[in-house]
């Protein structure tokens, strides 16, 4: 996947939804890494999904 197809994915998980405000908050880490703390925190109605970036398999030989 593209950053470009990764942002627009994350554009419209985050885009509000009309009367009910931001639903969701992607947040992003590396393998190993603590989980991200969101920053301003997070709503009552608001859910995180944390995206784990891992480092690529070696291909088998």
């Amino acid at each position: 996947m593209t950053m470009i197809n990764l942002t627009r994915r994350m554009t419209k998980l985050e885009t509000e939804a009309p009367g009910q405000g931001a639903m969701v908050r992607v947040l992003f880490k590396k393998d190993g890494d603590p989980d991200p703390v969101a920053d301003p925190p997070l709503l009552p109605s608001e859910r995180a999904i944390v995206v784990n970036f891992v480092p690529p398999l070696s291909a088998p030989q």
